[in-house]
C-alpha cells in the first residue's frame, strides 16, 4: 500500500516537474 502511495506521488511529481519545464523553457525561447 505504501509503495503505491509512493509511486503515485512520484507520478504526480513528475508531472510538477514537466509542467515547470514546459513553461520555463517556453518563456526562455518566447522571451
Amino acid at each position: 500500500m505504501a509503495k503505491g502511495k509512493y509511486a503515485a506521488n512520484i507520478l504526480t511529481q513528475n508531472r510538477k516537474n514537466a509542467r515547470w519545464k514546459d513553461s520555463y523553457y517556453g518563456r526562455r525561447v518566447l522571451g
